[in-house]
């Protein structure tokens, strides 16, 4: 029989690795009516009546037990877990198995107990209608899975829910959908009544962690793709051809609008409009000429062209009409073309004009890290890597910001193997500059570098060597839909941060809010981290606890 089973309750910047106890504990915290709050319990047997594995039976006792998920939490083989250059805030450097993905437990709980292997539990607590302030006594059994009377151990917690919910979001944040995907590993054609079931449940998942802005194909995005390739045609427009002019087709972006709407997905943003890394081409568009459907434009295609800035400005002008029919043209953003660089300047400004000369009343957002292009207006919202942010700051009127796997020294990111709280720490940043908008450029890229190759991250989570595991999708593709991760937990726990510093800044003003955050955790800008995870959970609890004083004095 199972003579041994040892459970600890952490928190979630804890990762709990097969080979090692976890670091932390946890006993009680409190939180929002409205958000989503975290943690996990951490367990292994030493040893048992089987030689591999067993599984017993958790219960769940708590007047919160409604609103309690279980996930199992599971272990990606990473073989590239971070680039070679690293700082002292990742927890493990070297190939091998880190915990990431999180596989739902349906009730009653059953847990797999493997030998002499740490493994753990993540529970999350959320009711999105409010959960029903107070203190709270959540207590886990673990019991025998031959025989329930016997109780092997059990696990107390407490949450006080303060009576105060979190703004809404105010940070618009985009991490970029990429249709094409999909349909390739979930081996269904583009566009079809299966790829569309699809992209709403991970639509889905993308709104409730946070995502209010949907990159949106209206033609085949011109991303990570080389030069002369091209990735599967996921265009929303249809385009009909009729010599020198075209009709459009909306009803496929219109139904892409009302099932992000449905979803909770607020703002839009069109696919680019000129080919990444430097605006020299069209990105590939089809159309319907003569019964056949064929490509008009593409890598062959000068972007700064006559026929192709004719077919803008009959495309655009008729987007117009219709977005504003719909009543979201207002919430409609533009690209030029992604990452542009100094030597893209002159191409750039062409397409840029182009653009201009068509809809003059809208401003273009673009990520791209070199100042000169707003110092020449070449750009109305420049979204500039974090680790050049700085040039930006107090020059521009909104600022953004994002990231991607490059980021990874000294700066906040996602890296599976990075500490959880290397992830979380974004929100408190963004807060602290008064970021108007995150972007990051993989929601759920499972392709390998320039969209070569079909890449499971099941199978290969770093893109067969290419991409740090953790850099290009926050989701796993499961059999039945999105599979969650530890990073996108973590990564909305850093963004409820933020609105709970929004909701004190109200209270007493930003500047005392900053003085709170500062006396914390000391230094905040975009390369400055706390290196515990008591110290930024510290912070968050005395946001909390200002929040509630703050309240009773009412």
């Amino acid at each position: 029989m199972l003579n041994q089973l040892r459970v600890r309750a952490t928190d979630s910047l804890d990762k709990v690795f097969l080979d090692q106890p976890p670091r932390n504990e946890f006993a009680s915290a409190t939180m929002l009516r409205n958000e989503c709050f975290s943690f996990q319990l951490a367990y292994t047997a030493e040893e048992g009546w089987l030689p591999n594995a067993a599984r017993i039976r958790l219960k769940v006792e708590s007047d919160l037990a409604p609103w309690i998920s279980i996930y199992q939490v599971g272990h990606i083989a990473s073989t590239l877990p971070t680039y070679p250059r690293v700082d002292d805030d990742y927890e493990r450097s070297a190939p091998g198995l880190y915990p990431d993905r999180l596989d739902r437990l349906r009730d009653p709980f059953e847990v797999k107990l493997l030998l002499n292997r740490w493994q753990s539990l993540w529970i999350q607590v959320e009711n999105p209608a409010g959960l029903p302030p107070g203190r709270h006594t959540i207590a886990f059994s673990w019991l025998s899975g031959q025989d329930e009377t016997v109780q092997l151990a059990r696990t107390e917690v407490s949450l006080t829910v303060i009576d105060a919910t979190l703004p809404d979001q105010s940070l618009i944040y985009t991490n970029w959908f990429h249709a094409d995907c999909l349909a390739s590993i979930y081996r269904c054609d583009a566009l079809s009544e299966e790829h569309w079931r699809i992209m709403g449940d991970f639509i889905e998942v993308a709104a409730r962690f946070g995502i209010n802005m949907m990159l949106t194909p209206c033609f085949t995005p011109p991303l990570d793709t080389a030069v002369g390739a091209e990735r599967m045609t996921v265009q929303l427009v249809t385009v009909h051809k009729l010599q020198d002019r075209y009709a459009f087709d909306f009803s496929q972006l219109d139904r892409w609008i009302r099932l992000c709407q449905d979803k909770g997905i607020r703002y839009f943003e069109h696919s680019h409009l000129f080919t990444q890394w430097g605006a020299y081409h069209a990105p590939k568009i089809m159309a319907v000429e003569n019964n056949e459907e064929k490509q008009i434009f593409g890598w062959d295609t000068d972007a700064s062209g006559p026929d192709y800035t004719a077919f803008l400005h009959q495309y655009l002008t008729a987007l117009r009409t219709h977005l504003q029919e719909l009543q979201v043209y207002d919430r409609f953003y533009f690209h030029i073309s992604d990452e542009p660089v100094e030597k893209h300047q002159d191409s750039y400004a062409r397409a840029r004009q182009i653009f201009r000369d068509i809809l003059p009343e809208k401003n273009v957002f673009d990520a791209l890290s070199h100042v000169a292009f707003y110092d020449k207006g070449l750009v109305d919202i420049p979204v500039p890597v974090t680790r050049t942010i700085e040039d930006f700051r107090g020059k521009v009127p909104e600022l953004w910001t994002y990231y991607t796997g490059f980021q990874s020294f000294m700066y906040s990111n996602r890296l599976i193997s990075m500490t959880s709280r290397r992830n979380r720490i974004l929100g408190t940043q963004l807060f602290a500059y008064d970021v108007k908008g995150f972007l990051q450029w993989a929601f759920n890229f499972y392709y390998t570098t320039l969209s070569r190759e079909i890449c499971n991250p099941y199978q290969s989570s770093d893109a067969f060597g290419e991409f740090p595991s953790g850099t290009a999708y926050m989701v796993y593709p499961g059999p039945d839909g999105p599979v969650l991760s530890i990073r996108l937990f973590t990564f909305n726990d850093g963004l409820q941060d933020m609105r709970a510093m929004q909701l004190l800044s109200s209270l007493i003003g930003r500047e005392e809010t900053m003085a709170l955050i500062q006396a914390h955790i000391g230094t905040v800008d975009f390369t400055h981290a706390p290196h515990s995870d008591a110290v930024l959970l510290g912070l968050r609890e005395a946001i909390n606890r200002k929040i509630a004083a703050c309240l009773e004095k009412e």
